[in-house]
């Protein structure tokens, strides 16, 4: 997420801005892929116990972390974030248009989503 805001903030897509829903969809699709690539290195960790039974938890550990960077670096390869971030981001500004003047949604709890 650092990496979102240093982008976002200065780097490349500082004219987009920190406010934008664009930085909100990937910071979101970050977190998305943190917890998919945990899920799956979880999944390695199980596979693991399952054949090593006296499995040290350094092992189990490195086998985590092996899998949080398979699915990320695949995620990132395959080019699956800028698409994932484009989608979140149309539908964060379709919830901004449809709660636009629904009720006091906007005055209870401003935020740029809903601007």
């Amino acid at each position: 997420m650092l990496v979102n805001v240093i982008d976002y903030g200065w780097g490349t897509k500082a004219d987009v801005g920190l406010g934008s829903t664009e930085f909100y969809a990937a910071v979101t699709v970050d977190i998305a892929f943190g917890l998919a690539s945990t899920g799956t290195g979880i999944v390695a960790v199980a596979f693991l116990l399952w054949w090593v039974p006296g499995a040290q938890p350094a092992a189990v550990l490195v086998t985590l972390a092996i899998g949080q960077i398979a699915f990320t670096g695949l995620a990132w390869g395959l080019g699956w974030r800028d698409p994932a971030v484009r989608h979140v981001t149309r539908f964060y500004d379709w919830v901004g248009e449809e709660t636009r003047g629904v009720g006091h949604i906007g005055s209870a709890f401003p935020s740029p989503l809903l601007r």
